[in-house]
């Protein structure tokens, strides 16, 4: 899937030192406008930003509201945790955190009891962050634990864009799913996107991965295994 946006953003990220304070890390200002728009456009500038992100969407809110077409020329730097406390200052129903460096968003209330309980996976070293995806989520997939080709669908997206050549080790012994999913795009730099039905229960339906340039690959769950 690639979705159109006509956005140029001087990135600019400046690695962090080892002994940085979480946060430190400085990105381009742009980032700070950018928090006004919806959480998946928004996400979508993180990982074109090659910033680590993560985000819990409701399926309702999975398509933004209008189409960003945003310029941003300007050389200017801000903190990493100035962009949080923006889109927090900004969102009601989602809230962003840095988790071990990187960005998440996820709603405020209802929110996937998946991603907070204790991984079913032990060590496991993978090539590409969907077969990644596929390890931390077969309980609610069974077929996602195959072996061979590339988990989910996506349209004009190069192999070397999703990462499939990048081996993703993960460990999820004492771990939880949400932090499986931090340590892969920390290892691969993009963002993970968990989509819920938006009820109550917020079971999973949905995941995949956000892609520098643009292009997502997503597959489907089956969320009466949550």
């Amino acid at each position: 899937m690639s979705i159109p946006m006509s956005i140029i953003v001087m990135v600019g990220v400046v690695a962090a030192q080892a002994a940085a304070t979480p946060g430190s890390q400085r990105v381009s200002e742009a980032l700070l406008k950018a928090a006004d728009l919806d959480p998946m456009p928004f996400v979508m500038m993180l990982a074109q930003a090659g910033i680590p992100a993560g985000l819990e969407v409701r399926a309702s809110d999975e398509i933004p509201r209008g189409k960003p077409n945003l310029q941003f020329t300007n050389n200017q730097m801000v903190t990493l945790i100035e962009v949080v406390a923006a889109f927090n200052s900004r969102h009601i129903g989602y809230r962003a955190e840095l988790r071990e460096g990187v960005f998440v968003i996820r709603p405020v209330q209802n929110r996937a009891a998946y991603l907070d309980r204790p991984s079913s996976i032990g060590h496991v070293t993978v090539s590409g962050p969907m077969s990644a995806a596929g390890k931390i989520f077969a309980p609610l997939n069974p077929t996602l634990n195959g072996t061979g080709g590339t988990l989910g669908s996506s349209i004009n997206v190069a192999g070397t864009q999703m990462g499939e050549n990048t081996l993703i080790d993960i460990n999820g012994h004492g771990r939880t799913n949400e932090q499986l999913l931090n340590e892969v795009v920390r290892q691969s730099p993009r963002a993970w996107i968990v989509t819920t039905n938006g009820d109550a229960e917020a079971r999973v339906v949905k995941v995949g991965f956000m892609h520098p340039g643009g292009a997502a690959t997503f597959v489907d769950v089956d969320a009466t295994r949550n």
